[in-house]
């Protein structure tokens, strides 16, 4: 812990870090202040900054759309993982393998979500990317296997593989789980 180096190493860390909290915040506060009726996606209208509902402005508006639609109610984890690693670089934690964690946290909530799509209640809202991937899925072994308890056996894969890659970026491991 606290391991920066030299002092260039020391601003350097420091300044990634408390910019990326910043970030993280912005992204939490305006996915926690989204309005569906603010512009966004597919939404592009000449509304005044005053008009806009979003404790972030426009840009927050388009920032909460956007990954709502791409990653569903999940975006929300995407801004605690940003918060948590941005926190660690602020401390001088060392951060081992951080892009390959971030992209397995990418996987794993398309993976969890195409679960969710098939499986899962009906008031989550999912992403398009999980809805792309599940409608992949399905089309690939409904033509291949008729068989409906081998398509949930692979969904159930799927979903096993999510929760690992989510372990995975999160760092947990699974005997923390089990206690």
């Amino acid at each position: 812990m606290f391991k920066y180096g030299s002092f260039k190493l020391f601003i350097l860390k420091f300044s990634i870090g408390v910019i990326g909290c910043l970030i993280s915040i912005l992204y939490f506060g305006s996915l926690a202040t989204y309005n569906e009726n603010d512009p966004g996606f597919n939404k592009f209208s000449q509304i005044s900054a005053n008009e806009v509902n979003n404790f972030f402005g426009i840009l927050g508006s388009y920032l909460s759309s956007y990954s709502l639609i791409f990653f569903g109610y999940f975006s929300y984890l995407i801004s605690v993982f940003i918060f948590i690693e941005s926190t660690k670089l602020l401390f001088g934690v060392i951060n081992k393998f951080l892009f390959l964690r971030f992209l397995s946290l990418f996987i794993g909530i398309v993976f969890i979500d195409t679960f969710i799509i098939n499986y899962g209640p009906v008031i989550f809202f999912n992403g398009l990317f999980s809805i792309f991937f599940s409608n992949l899925i399905f089309d690939y072994f409904s033509i291949k296997l008729e068989l409906g308890q081998i398509i949930y056996l692979v969904y159930f894969i799927i979903l096993i593989a999510g929760f690992l890659l989510m372990f995975f970026s999160f760092r947990l491991k699974i005997s923390y789980i089990r206690k």
